[in-house]
């Protein structure tokens, strides 16, 4: 992709120094009073005698690469000239060249990231095939059969992981791990916990940094949902205060 943008980049350079070569010599060449100055007319037979001369001549505005000599006596002596050599300058020099260096730069951006797009699917696969495994060494450690393990059990279960998990698990520190495991801080963890856990530690890549703000936004949301229910406890805690002053007023009477 970034190859064919560069080439139609390449063409539509192409197209604007012919365009303005073509400019050239229908209008500064056929100039009676730039033929008749020596100095002017040496410039011209030099750098506009022909069409592939002229062309060649304003490449050199792609690196600005010794333009000055030419243009600059040219408006000296005809100073409308400037509507024709600055706009030659600011469209190939500036914009299509920094045009042609963001699309080298993008494609090298696109590059990286479909690299790192590549390794994240094959560290997908790979892990999603030792899931079964995660689930064995859960259900082993389970010794009671209660559906959960606490950080002591988890540590020791974590040793019989296969050596692609433990390389990473290795790199945490067990007690951060255990509380990212715990989702609902119930001190133990669930099979579903405890797999899905893994997957996102090793998706990625050990970053204790990257689970620690998905722990904190589950947290968040468990609290906005706690929340909400705030109006009907106190709605129900004012209809019960409402009917012990009843039952104290009818005591009272």
């Amino acid at each position: 992709q970034s190859a064919a943008l560069m080439m139609w980049t390449s063409i539509a350079l192409l197209i604007v120094i012919y365009m303005f070569a073509c400019a050239a010599l229908g209008y500064i060449t056929s100039d009676a009073d730039l033929q008749n100055d020596i100095e002017l007319k040496e410039i011209l037979d030099m750098h506009f005698a022909n069409l592939g001369v002229t062309m060649i001549t304003l490449s050199q505005f792609i690196s600005v690469d010794s333009i000055a000599s030419i243009y600059l006596p040219l408006i000296r002596k005809k100073w409308y000239l400037c509507f024709y050599f600055f706009p030659l300058m600011v469209i190939i020099s500036m914009a299509l060249m920094n045009i042609l260096t963001a699309i080298i730069i993008n494609g090298a951006l696109a590059s990286s990231e479909q690299d790192r797009h590549d390794l994240m699917q094959e560290r997908k696969k790979t892990f999603s095939a030792l899931v079964p495994e995660m689930r064995r060494v859960f259900r082993r450690a389970d010794v009671n059969k209660t559906g959960s393990l606490n950080l002591r059990q988890i540590r020791n279960c974590t040793r019989h992981l296969p050596a692609q998990i433990t390389a990473v698990l290795n790199t945490l520190d067990m007690a951060d791990f255990f509380a990212l495991l715990d989702v609902d801080d119930s001190g133990e963890v669930g099979e579903f916990e405890f797999v899905s856990g893994l997957m996102h530690s090793l998706m990625s890549e050990g970053k204790i940094e990257q689970q620690q703000i998905l722990k904190l936004q589950h947290i968040q949301i468990n609290r906005i949902s706690a929340l909400k229910l705030v109006p009907n406890m106190l709605g129900e805690l004012k209809s019960k205060l409402s009917n012990v002053e009843d039952l104290i007023a009818s005591k009272g009477s």
